[in-house]
């Protein structure tokens, strides 16, 4: 954020509590709805919210009620961490009410602040301290960047942030990943490697679904492999069990469709037989809307092999039916 866009900021902020129309190129859309939200919750600029402690039972409370989502959302941003050249940042993950469930970042370092605004048990949310990236990550399931004095709350004018939504294994919204740092940095790439670092939480967490066969997508085949693959997760007989946000932009139906047969034009135990060569190569198939792509398996040829025994007819020469047990 360049100081002409802080002074165009400035400008938007005064004209927005004095109940002027703002330019609408001085500010993003995005952050005058969060403005509006904000004042119509009963905040004020000037409110002291920010460095309120967290009391040990609020702290305990978000830290179990986040514990799954803690399991993986930890390795990742460990490792994001660790590839940021300075340590004045802090990372941090909130459950889907915005309270704080885990955060790392440097103690005695430049941004010690920072670690003590990212206390587990604090709420971050909109409705807590205004606009910022995690509440409006939260309110608009998307990816969101929040400069300076783009925050509602004066107090929090001295830093920046960036958040991403995170999505369970059936696509609803389970928290959000958070960066912030001090002012005056271009945040768009460390946005970026929180949406890798995002589809990496929900890919691990689909890829924990036991008892289930995993499939990559693409219509590129080269990006199968990679963390911009579309993941799904099937039963024995073909039943979705869940799918990650690139498969449900790629499919746009994931959530109405819930066999492997509806799916794709290709029958489910071919698509099983097939996969279970040795060396397959990926098997190439269309949706019903017409796209053509690329399957391959997400994980171990064990989870092909288990599946194609579940679909060999039984000795009376009758498909076997039984429900997978919970």
């Amino acid at each position: 954020m360049n100081l002409e866009q802080v002074r165009q900021t400035r400008r938007a902020r005064d004209l927005f509590f004095s109940g002027e129309s703002i330019v609408s190129q001085w500010v993003p859309e995005p952050i005058t709805r969060s403005w509006e939200r904000s004042r119509r919750l009963g905040l004020s600029a000037s409110d002291k919210r920010l460095f309120d402690m967290a009391a040990p039972g609020e702290r305990r409370i978000a830290t179990e009620r986040g514990e799954r989502l803690i399991r993986y959302a930890m390795p990742e941003m460990t490792r994001l961490y660790k590839a940021f050249h300075t340590q004045d940042w802090v990372l941090a993950c909130l459950d889907v009410s915005g309270f704080v469930i885990c955060s790392i970042g440097d103690a005695e370092g430049p941004c010690r602040e920072l670690e003590s605004l990212f206390r587990n048990g604090v709420s971050l949310s909109e409705s807590a301290i205004g606009t910022g990236a995690p509440g409006c990550a939260l309110v608009e399931q998307k990816p969101f960047i929040v400069h300076a004095n783009e925050h509602f709350l004066d107090e929090i004018h001295g830093y920046s942030c960036a958040a991403v939504p995170l999505f369970d294994v059936n696509g609803d919204l389970i928290g959000v990943l958070n960066a912030t740092c001090r002012s005056g940095r271009d945040l768009s790439s460390v946005c970026e490697a929180l949406r890798v670092a995002a589809r990496a939480i929900e890919n691990h967490m689909l890829l924990d679904l036991p008892g289930a066969l995993h499939v990559s997508l693409h219509y590129h085949p080269d990006l199968l492999r990679t963390p911009l693959a579309a993941v799904l997760a099937f039963s024995e007989h073909g039943q979705l069990l869940g799918g990650n946000q690139i498969a449900r932009k790629l499919l746009g139906h994931t959530r109405s469709a819930t066999e492997f047969d509806h799916m794709f034009d290709l029958p489910f135990a071919r698509a099983v037989d097939e996969l279970s060569g040795r060396n397959a190569e990926p098997i190439v198939t269309d949706t019903p809307a017409g796209i053509r792509v690329h399957l391959s398996l997400a994980r171990h040829a064990d989870d092909v092999m288990r599946v194609g025994k579940a679909l060999l007819p039984p000795p009376s020469g009758r498909l076997c039916c039984k429900n997978r047990e919970a």
